[in-house]
């Protein structure tokens, strides 16, 4: 029996020190994450750049992933959504404001629906 749980010890130690293989995890979060963007945010240009930020803070942060506290998606999703956050604060702190078609300056006479500029 000790021989066992020893050995499992070795083994969760192994997977620990295991480095990650980022080409991989790319691969297979890199749609999810693209998605996940495009579905809050709807511009391509805005969703490529969140995605490729969520994967450079990621990558950087990669020391302080712990296996042991949550999965890898769940934390890499963390970090997107905070990266979504700290993009909507940002495009909000900027006054964004969609352009808008302007009003027209012409009224319709009600008589014989020709228009009529306003003044």
């Amino acid at each position: 029996m000790a021989l066992e749980v020893s050995t499992f010890e070795q083994r969760v130690r192994m997977t620990q020190a295991l480095p990650i293989d980022w080409g991989r995890i790319y691969a297979e979060h890199a749609r999810r994450v693209y998605n996940y963007f495009r579905f809050r945010l709807g511009t391509n240009a805005d969703v490529e750049d969140l995605t490729s930020r969520t994967f450079e803070k990621a990558w950087r942060a990669r020391e302080k992933y712990n296996r042991d506290l949550a999965g890898f998606s769940t934390w890499l999703f963390k970090i997107a959504q905070n990266v979504a956050v700290d993009h909507l604060r940002a495009r909000r702190n900027t006054n964004y404001r969609p352009r808008t078609a302007q009003p027209s300056r012409t009224a319709v006479s009600p008589v014989d629906n020709a228009p009529v500029p306003l003044l």
